[in-house]
């Protein structure tokens, strides 16, 4: 299953980044505004697609393959489609876009169902995010 969507900006937070403050001298961890807005940005944006389409969450079983690419947009015309070895670090971008995969129930058991991992950080005229998952048996047969 293939999902694209356009972002309104460039991502902003990664699902590192969290709060830390005392209460009653406890720690207590929280996530920051940012990764909140950012969550719900990815959240809306799936289930839009999902919407628009008359696509239902494939909810598989077994190994999954993930493939993501994220483009972050630049003004530069000649840079487009060049990578981006900038912030924010790539493992740290997909995890947010995961969690909410499994939050949408996209995994029957969770996200360490994902055994085929393949991402990509571009720059490019518009923010973007192209998902495309499968059974990894899918995977195997191509090649």
């Amino acid at each position: 299953m293939r999902i694209f969507f356009e972002l309104p900006e460039n991502p902003k937070g990664t699902a590192q980044e969290k709060g830390t403050s005392v209460i009653n001298g406890r720690v207590h961890h929280y996530e920051k505004k940012n990764v909140r807005q950012m969550r719900e940005r990815y959240y809306h944006a799936i289930w839009e697609f999902m919407h628009k389409n008359e696509l239902t969450a494939p909810h598989f079983d077994g190994p999954v393959a993930l493939e993501v690419t994220f483009t972050h947009s630049v003004k530069v015309k000649k840079q487009w489609g060049t990578p981006k070895v900038t912030k924010p670090d790539l493992d740290n971008e997909v995890k947010l876009l995961i969690d909410v995969l499994a939050d949408l129930e996209f995994f029957t058991v969770g996200d360490q169902q994902i055994c085929f991992l393949l991402l990509r950080k571009l720059w490019g005229e518009k923010p973007t995010v192209e998902i495309n998952i499968e059974p990894y048996e899918c995977r195997r047969a191509e090649g």
